[in-house]
Formats: C-alpha cells, sequence, structure tokens
C-alpha cells in the first residue's frame, strides 16, 4: 500500500498538502483504518477491497453475530496484513436510536510480526 499515506480523516498538514504519515506503525494504523471502514464493493477500481461489517451489522441479530465479527476481523489480518500478529479483540454492538441502525464498536490490539517494541491499538466505530 505505498511508503506514505493518508491521515484519515483527509486534513492539511505542512505547507497546505494533505497529512501522511511518518512512520511504518502509523501507515499500518491508517491502513487498517482504512480498510475497517470501506466495504466490500465501494471502492470502483479495486471492488474487492474492504470489510464486510456493514453487511454484517444490517443482517438479523443472531447468536452468530458475534463470531461472524471475529471471522471478519480474522480475514482482514490474514488477506490485507500477514505481517501484523492479532493481540486481542474487544468490541460491541451499540444500538443508536436516534438513527435507528447499529454501531460496531472494534478495539484491536496488534503487533508487527518479528518487530520488538512495535504492539499498537486502534478504536474504530462502524455505523
Amino acid at each position: 500500500m505505498g511508503d506514505k499515506t493518508f491521515i484519515l480523516p483527509i486534513q492539511l498538514g505542512e505547507n497546505n498538502y494533505f497529512s501522511m504519515t511518518k512512520t511504518e506503525k502509523e501507515k499500518i494504523k491508517e491502513n487498517l483504518k482504512f480498510i475497517f471502514s470501506t466495504d466490500v464493493g465501494e471502492r470502483v477500481i479495486n471492488s474487492k477491497i474492504g470489510s464486510n461489517f456493514r453487511k454484517i451489522l444490517f443482517e438479523n441479530q443472531s447468536s452468530k453475530i458475534d463470531k461472524d465479527i471475529e471471522n471478519e476481523v480474522n480475514r482482514i489480518f490474514k488477506e490485507y496484513f500477514p505481517n501484523l500478529i492479532l493481540e486481542q479483540l474487544n468490541f460491541n454492538i451499540l444500538p443508536n436510536n436516534a438513527l435507528q441502525t447499529n454501531v460496531l464498536s472494534i478495539v484491536l490490539e496488534y503487533s508487527i510480526n518479528n518487530v520488538e517494541d512495535s504492539k499498537d491499538k486502534l478504536s474504530l466505530a462502524i455505523a
């Protein structure tokens, strides 16, 4: 996914250019945010990239939804981030009554394979 990437949400950085990542850790975190918040089929040029979380949230709530979310996180790590180790995964489905939709709150702890002191944490909310 390149040496540098935009910091999401897109914002102005130095000299009125878009803010970009400066380290490998920042790049990985931004790429994780991008994949997790993009729906499969949303990108015109590469329609296979992304996640299925919104699709899972729109399905009827059942006892297997937790397993579906876990499987989707594992698929993303295996397919897009094979160099990362998923250390811990926590998530909650929160009802959002104002919008009558569900919000998936995800907290990931991960590290880069074979890199010391590379542990990082990412919190996301997907609606």
